[in-house]
């Protein structure tokens, strides 16, 4: 089994409750009796305060609505099961299965904050972790890091504990470099939150990988640091505590002395020894350590003492190995051989005991990481579900793709419609003007009577008219697509035989320019505040030229133009922005 936060080992639950907890507890349940919804939003909020501190008050408080819960409205059902299944996790009880975590985070998934988001897949990770489903753990605990939001001190505590969990399983599973990827982020949240205590417990637990990885060099590094990190915390119980593996390093490489200054420290300083000098449980392996140091310093009788102060702990595979290992070490100098023989096989015992363990636990990751036969016939479901959505998904883009072409059809249709409606008006008004000229000039000559040349001017004035009516559009599309601004466009286009336009070509785009759009060409080339390099910018934005094209031609780079327009639209219209030149130079001439 994984071990939960902190990976320390389960501990009972307290059998009493503090009176202030019980109160508390009290208070909750009596406003609970009332079916209201602030009174039940106020026992969650309860029962969520204690969690932090008293989760198995918690746990008390949100059982005693067992029965209640049933009664409420979803949102209220999901926030219990979401507090319930946290409870139990704190509280070290074991989940059996996923299905009301599963519907918790699938809710939240869809109405939850991302806090809440979070929170439920990491608590559905535990319930996979309790499982022994540690592939959906890992994606669960996966899903939960990928939500957070790493700028909230709420989420980056959520994310301690999942990756925490993450660290586990991988460690569990044997992977040593992945368990170190994700220590490194747990340590990363803990700078975050400003959490020192949280910063140098990850930052210790990284001896564990580099001890599967026999890197002593990086596992004393990390002691060592650890060390300074608890004393500058002012925990020097903690920091004592650090040097139990570091004894026995110093032990096994025969620096004696230095083992020696180390185990006084760890004597006196880390709280873990009463008056007599016992060890407190789960830490009796440092009998064997000192009877090592004691054997090395040629002190048999100290040695087997510490040794045998094992026995009572032989329980424990590893004590039982420690225990044997020490004794038949002091009896081959001894030279006993019956209890030579006699250890050498308790040891074998013991050693096959912890192989046929280690089997089963290496069988037991293997079902873990590979058993999904309970996952098939909801992966198959999916897969349909998956296929129909894609199928949907598909048809759906079809039809988008051929509604867009259409209505490309309609709007080219009628854009060509537009430009030959414009080059026929301009015909018809050239002729007219041609025939007004000629009329005059034959007027001048031979006195035609004037009505004829009414007649003429008001044709003139009807085209005229016509022809301007079509300006605001039609003819801006006309001078979009003549050659000269297709030229630019070409020139526009990055390549290997780039060439900037030349200044013919400048002057055949301004003169085509100023004959089609003479109110734009006056605004912009009436300013004398405008360079002729603005000039010329303003001129290739309104005719639809994008920042990058106009850098290309010039052969600046883009933050340069944008720069450029900044300043146009500030000279032009008092606005320090480059985005609104456009639409204020439209505005300012409306023939465009």
């Amino acid at each position: 089994m994984i071990s939960r936060e902190n990976y320390c080992v389960k501990m009972s639950m307290s059998n009493t409750i503090s009176i202030r907890s019980l109160v508390t507890i009290l208070a909750a349940f009596l406003l609970a009796s009332c079916s209201s919804d602030p009174h039940i939003t106020t026992l969650l909020n309860t029962a969520d305060s204690l969690l932090s501190e008293k989760p198995d008050s918690a746990l008390r408080l949100l059982e005693t609505q067992t029965d209640q819960r049933t009664k409420w409205n979803q949102s209220q059902r999901m926030r219990y099961e979401l507090l319930l299944a946290d409870a139990y996790n704190k509280c070290f009880v074991d989940f059996t299965t996923d299905s009301i975590m599963c519907l918790v985070t699938n809710y939240y998934d869809q109405h939850g904050t991302t806090v809440e988001k979070v929170r439920a897949h990491y608590l559905l990770g535990c319930t996979y972790r309790d499982m022994g489903e540690a592939p959906q753990a890992l994606q669960c605990y996966q899903n939960a890091a990928e939500l957070a939001d790493t700028t909230d001190r709420q989420n980056l505590r959520l994310l301690l504990k999942v990756y925490g969990q993450m660290a586990a399983i991988f460690h569990a599973q044997n992977l040593p470099q992945d368990e170190i990827a994700i220590k490194e982020k747990q340590i990363r949240c803990a700078q975050l939150t400003n959490d020192t205590l949280e910063y140098i417990h990850a930052y210790e637990l990284m001896t564990k990988p580099y001890h599967l990885l026999y890197d002593t060099a990086k596992v004393i590094e990390i002691i060592d640091k650890t060390h300074q990190l608890y004393l500058i915390y002012g925990d020097t119980a903690k920091a004592a505590q650090t040097y139990s593996t570091l004894i026995e390093y110093n032990v096994n490489r025969g620096q004696l002395s230095e083992a020696r200054r180390l185990m006084d420290i760890y004597e006196k300083e880390s709280g873990l020894f009463d008056n007599q000098g016992n060890i407190q449980f789960l830490h009796e392996i440092y009998y064997y350590i000192k009877g090592k140091y004691y054997l090395r310093c040629h002190q048999t009788d100290s040695a087997e003492y510490y040794f045998r102060r094992l026995q009572p702990y032989v329980n424990d595979e590893n004590n039982a190995l420690a225990l044997y290992e020490g004794l038949m070490d002091i009896y081959q100098l001894y030279h006993n051989t019956d209890s030579i023989v006699k250890y050498c096989r308790l040891y074998a015992s013991a050693l096959d005991c912890q192989a046929n363990t280690r089997r089963i636990e290496t069988i037991h990751r293997m079902s873990q990481l590979y058993d999904y036969s309970r996952f098939q016939k909801k992966a198959e479901v999916e897969e349909v579900a998956a296929a129909k959505a894609s199928a949907l998904y598909q048809t759906v883009l079809t039809l988008i793709v051929l509604a867009v072409l259409v209505l490309y059809g309609v709007y080219y249709r009628y854009h060509q419609k537009k430009i030959r409606e414009y080059a026929l008006l301009s015909y018809n008004l050239d002729r007219a003007k041609n025939e007004l000229a000629t009329l005059q000039d034959e007027l001048s000559q031979t006195k035609v009577e004037l009505t004829e040349k009414d007649k003429l001017t008001e044709q003139v004035r009807n085209y005229e008219a016509r022809f301007n009516a079509l300006k605001v559009n039609e003819k801006r599309s006309a001078l979009l697509s003549s050659d000269i601004v297709e030229t630019f466009h070409e020139k526009s286009r990055w390549s290997k035989t780039f060439s900037k336009p030349t200044e013919n070509e400048w002057n055949v785009l301004l003169r085509f320019f100023n004959q089609n759009m003479p109110l734009a060409s006056n605004f912009i080339f009436g300013k004398d505040s405008l360079s002729p390099f603005e000039q010329k910018v303003c001129v290739l934005v309104l005719l639809d030229f994008k920042t990058g094209d106009i850098a290309t031609l010039f052969n600046v780079s883009g933050q340069y133009i944008t720069n450029s327009k900044e300043t146009c639209n500030l000279k032009l219209f008092g606005e320090k922005s480059a985005h609104p030149l456009k639409k204020n130079l439209r505005q300012a001439c409306r023939e465009v």
